[in-house]
């Protein structure tokens, strides 16, 4: 297979882990697309980035933006937890940041 190959093979590729404390419920890695959208939608993030990542063994979103306002509603220590799975599973945290820039290889420059 080819590196184009098996880097659009990721467009297909579905990573869950399961969501801490909830049965039936799991994480899933987030699509370029998904990940955009959240950086241009400042307002709700957290509550929008839980929605978009939640989902069922099958990978279908358990909820959907019609649930953000009762969402918000939810006790925010516990919510905060979720969330913060949700961000640690995407790479969305200081310490994912960091790490990321600490194991990165300069690209070639081809000078």
């Amino acid at each position: 297979m080819s590196p184009r190959e098996t880097i659009l093979g990721l467009a297909d590729a579905l990573e869950l882990v399961p969501l801490k404390g909830v049965a039936d419920a799991y994480v899933r890695k987030l699509s370029v697309a998904q990940a955009e959208t959240l950086r241009k939608d400042g307002e709700n993030s957290s509550v929008r980035l839980f929605v978009r990542a939640v989902c069922d063994e099958k990978g279908e979103p358990l909820f959907t933006d019609k649930d953000v306002e009762k969402l918000k509603r939810i006790n925010a220590v516990k919510f905060g937890s979720m969330v913060q799975q949700c961000m640690t599973f995407n790479g969305m945290t200081q310490e994912s940041a960091e790490d990321l820039e600490k194991n990165s290889e300069p690209a070639p420059s081809g000078d």
